[in-house]
């Protein structure tokens, strides 16, 4: 059984390394768009397995869209680990 100060370890790194490739992401971006003038984006709010999406065009979203099923089944994928080994 996984203790509570392990899970809160494990969540605060999951954290930090979103963090961490949304910045490296976004200095990409900027430098390999500096000329062109539109920018376009798209998010994701996770509500448990339920996906809140939204963007600024269709491809935007479409690609936001497969983001979100690929969350989707791990997050599937890692309720079921924890249900059936875990518990």
């Amino acid at each position: 059984m996984i203790d509570l100060a392990t899970l809160s370890i494990i969540v605060t790194v999951l954290i930090i390394a979103g963090l961490i490739i949304s910045y490296v992401m976004l200095r990409f971006n900027r430098h390999t768009k500096e000329n062109r003038s539109e920018e376009r984006g798209g998010a994701i709010i996770m509500i448990g397995p339920i996906p809140i999406i939204f963007g600024t065009d269709k491809k935007a979203i479409k690609e936001v869209i497969v983001l979100a099923l690929i969350f989707s089944v791990i997050m599937f994928v890692v309720f079921v680990v924890y249900y059936r080994f875990l518990r």
